[in-house]
């Protein structure tokens, strides 16, 4: 087996996955229902993070990738 950078980083993210998971709260939303909201599933990723943290704007280097922000309320700065 070799073991890359690449490998280390994914068997870390899934123990954080992981251990989010186990205690998470059971009445947590589930915002994935409504992906995909935007173009890229980054910044998807990125925008359930904002919703659920109830942040009113999120701060980028390319407004343009969070546009449709504004329909939830919220702003791209």
């Amino acid at each position: 087996m070799v073991v890359t950078f690449t490998s280390i980083v994914r068997i870390i993210l899934d123990a954080s996955v992981l251990m989010a998971a186990r205690h998470a709260p059971k009445n947590a939303d589930s915002f994935h229902l409504w992906r995909p909201f935007l173009h890229d599933l980054d910044h998807d990723m990125a925008l359930e993070c904002a919703v659920a943290s109830g942040s009113q704007c999120i701060v980028t280097r390319n407004v343009k990738y969070f546009r449709r922000v504004q329909e939830l309320k919220m702003q791209a700065i």
